[in-house]
């Protein structure tokens, strides 16, 4: 069986992992940001240059079972949580651990797990992720065509 580190994924996998869209993937990918090879036109990108780019630890031991599981957005922790987005980015400023991906801010549900009932004496219901990642608009356009 291949190394979980070696393995490859698409684009659309670290997409779903990362709860971004493909096109984002793929601009980090263009700029250099996430490296990736081409096979038959489609980028791959092995799992450790994914988490070298959450600039996060590398799973070991039993963390490995998950670690292809999409990340949390601090929006995802507040609703699970049921508190205000505020309140977990003042959690992010008392040490609640994170996996950044460029700009974004991810948590992995494990880690956020442990830190909460560490720190909070809360436990969290199981998380369930998006079909489809949030997208955001532009600033001045609608859902609905032009602003």
């Amino acid at each position: 069986m291949q190394r979980l580190a070696e393995q490859y994924l698409t684009v659309a996998d670290v997409a779903d992992r990362w709860q971004l869209g493909a096109r984002t993937v793929r601009n980090m990918v263009r700029d250099g940001a996430l490296p990736a090879e081409r096979l038959n036109r489609e980028h791959r990108i092995r799992a450790a240059e994914m988490w070298a780019c959450e600039r996060g630890p590398f799973p070991r031991g039993a963390a490995q079972a998950r670690a292809l599981a999409p990340l949390m957005t601090v929006c995802d922790v507040a609703a699970l949580v049921r508190v205000d987005v505020r309140t977990v980015e003042r959690w992010l400023g008392e040490g609640l651990p994170t996996r950044n991906v460029g700009t974004n801010v991810r948590i992995d549900e494990d880690s956020a797990r442990a830190w909460i009932l560490a720190h909070k004496g809360l436990t969290l219901p199981p998380f369930e992720a998006p079909e489809e990642p949030r997208r955001r608009l532009r600033a001045g356009r609608s859902k609905g065509g032009r602003a």
